[in-house]
C-alpha cells in the first residue's frame, strides 16, 4: 500500500513546522527520514497519518486523499510507533498489544482465536513474550519499547511508520529491530 505527501505544510500554533514537503512511499521498502532535532520529522509522520491536518498540500494512501479514509480504515491500513516508549497504564503487556487489534473488531467484542494468536506472535517477534503478564507501568524503557512495537506489528497494517524506534533498545534489540524491519518489507509492509 503506498503512502504519498505533495507540497503538504503544516504548523504548530502560527509556527510552520513544515514547508511545501513531498515524499512518496512504496511497499516493501525501508525509508529512513533523516534530520536534525526540531526538523519537523515527527510533524511529518503526524501529518500522514491524519493525526495533525495539513494547511496545504495533500496525504495520499492507495491513491486516496486521506480525508476520504474512514478513522477506522486508516487505523487498519497504517500502524504507529511513537518516538516515545511512555506507558503509564497498570495494564499487563499483551492487553496493551492486543490493543493493536481494535480496528478488525466490531465494538468491544472479545479478542477471536486469530487476534490473541497474532498478538503472541507480536510479542515474540519483540523478544517480548516473557514481558506478557508484566504491567507496562513496571517494565524498563527498553522493555516498554518492545512491547510498543508488537502493538503497532499487532495491527498488521500494510503501513508501518516508526518515529525512532531505537532509541530505548540496547545494541542486540536494536539489531533485531533492524532485522524485524526487513522482514516487514520483505511481506510487503
Amino acid at each position: 500500500m503506498s503512502l504519498s505527501l505533495r507540497n503538504v505544510s503544516a504548523s504548530y500554533g502560527g509556527r510552520i513546522a513544515l514547508e511545501d514537503v513531498s515524499l512518496s512511499l512504496a511497499p516493501g521498502r525501508i525509508t529512513g527520514l533523516i534530520g536534525p532535532n526540531g526538523a519537523g520529522k515527527t510533524t511529518l509522520l503526524r501529518v500522514a497519518l491524519g493525526f495533525l491536518p495539513a494547511n496545504s498540500g495533500e496525504v495520499k494512501l492507495q491513491d486516496r486523499p486521506l480525508r476520504e479514509w474512514s478513522g477506522d480504515g486508516r487505523a487498519r491500513a497504517m500502524a504507529y510507533l511513537p518516538q516515545s516508549a511512555e506507558s503509564h497504564w497498570p495494564l499487563k503487556a499483551h492487553r496493551l498489544v492486543a490493543l493493536g487489534r481494535m480496528p478488525h473488531r466490531s465494538g468491544f467484542a472479545p479478542l477471536s482465536a486469530t487476534d490473541l494468536a497474532i498478538v503472541h506472535e507480536a510479542l515474540a517477534r519483540c523478544d517480548a513474550s516473557a514481558l506478557a503478564d508484566r504491567r507496562m507501568d513496571g517494565l524498563s524503557a527498553g522493555e516498554r519499547a518492545r512491547v510498543l512495537l508488537a502493538r503497532a506489528l499487532a495491527t498488521a497494517a500494510p503501513v508501518l511508520l516508526v518515529d525512532e524506534p531505537a532509541a530505548h533498545l540496547d545494541p542486540a534489540h536494536q539489531l533485531q529491530l533492524m532485522e524485524l524491519l526487513r522482514e516487514e518489507a520483505r511481506r510487503g509492509t
